[in-house]
């Protein structure tokens, strides 16, 4: 149900999802010997709101997870909010949008994502404020600007808090109606808590977005990181999506430098691929592969697998199987983790 107000013409849309989860993990420590298994209960109550009018929108999103684990030594309880707020006004030949966002999560999760290094089972809290303007300067070429403050904090002495700042530019231009150019400028900051110095870098890539034929779509761009304390580097990009009939695919490599709270920038390359295919209107199979090099003084490297099988039951209610494999590989061991649960979602109509 949507309402309006005639003297503001403004429109709200709001919705409710409860997405509920079951999970069985063999080794969540990726521990060589000693391993434990676990099971963890989840849930996420999750609120989303937009207001539109005329030239403005408004949107935010609140949600709380609520896990609870079999051993409590080797996963803790968790509740970890997320708070998204943001506004965007369209402009005559153009858009300008502010994003705020709040979140905690593992950092166990999220540093084996990150880094390759699994830690105890604490918490990392981001705090970040975005700023973004867009410009049509002319029919076919598209002027971006935006600026960008984070700040990362954990609860374990292990990792050291660190403030990322960036300011960057996009400059894109219609070749014709398959293909666009484009060049990004970036300058980043980081500056980890524990007074080892700052390091800047600046990021130059050129590159492409190429639209094949109705299906198939590929990006890609190349250029160099200059950072201050260790010079020039390459870094680039590439991905495709083809999308036909019953099937999704998609693949991305990518070599980048990233902030850590290891009181580093870290260079890795990464690659992904997911694949959907949709048995009918209302249930789909799918699967993931992502592999990972970090190369730290202890190089790394991570693998993933999955795979699922969703399907909806009813227009509020979805089910979804999933079994994940993770695997951890450095100088010293080879160790890996599978997981196996079901989850169910219960969602609201937009209201």
């Amino acid at each position: 149900m949507t309402f309006v107000a005639p003297a503001q013409a403004l429109i709200v849309l709001q919705q409710v999802t409860v997405p509920s989860s079951v999970e069985h993990e063999t080794n969540p420590e990726l521990v060589e010997n000693d391993k434990q298994s676990i099971w963890r209960y989840t849930t996420t109550p999750t609120y989303t709101i937009s207001a539109v009018d005329n030239t403005d929108r408004w949107f935010g999103t609140a949600a709380l997870r609520l896990q609870r684990s079999s051993n409590k030594s080797i996963s803790v309880d968790r509740e970890d909010p997320l708070i998204t707020l943001g506004w965007e006004r369209g402009l005559e030949r153009g858009t300008f949008k502010l994003l705020g966002n709040y979140e905690k999560n593992s950092i166990r999760s999220t540093e084996f994502k990150r880094t390759g290094v699994v830690n105890a089972d604490g918490d990392e809290i981001t705090k970040s404020m975005l700023a973004e303007w867009s410009r049509l300067l002319t029919e076919r070429l598209t002027l971006t600007l935006n600026g960008k403050l984070q700040k990362t904090e954990y609860t374990t002495g292990d990792l050291v808090d660190f403030s990322t700042q960036d300011i960057g530019s996009n400059l894109s231009y219609q070749l014709n109606q398959k293909v666009d150019v484009f060049g990004i400028l970036n300058f980043s900051k980081f500056s980890p808590d524990d007074q080892s110095g700052d390091e800047r870098v600046m990021k130059y890539l050129a590159g492409a977005k190429i639209q094949l034929n109705p299906n198939l779509v590929i990006i890609g761009a190349a250029g160099w990181n200059k950072i201050s304390s260790t010079g020039y580097s390459m870094i680039g990009n590439a991905s495709f999506e083809y999308v036909f009939d019953r099937h999704t695919l998609y693949g991305r490599l990518e070599r980048s430098t990233n902030p850590t709270g290891e009181s580093n920038l870290l260079k890795s390359d990464r690659a992904s691929l997911t694949y959907d295919y949709k048995l009918s209107d209302t249930s789909k199979l799918g699967s993931d592969f992502s592999w990972s090099k970090n190369y730290s003084e202890s190089t790394s490297r991570t693998l993933g697998l999955g795979g699922y099988y969703a399907r909806e039951i009813s227009d509020r209610w979805a089910m979804k199987f999933y079994v994940d494999m993770r695997e951890l590989k450095d100088n010293i061991k080879t160790v890996n983790s599978e997981i196996a649960g079901i989850s169910f979602t219960y969602s609201t109509p937009q209201f």
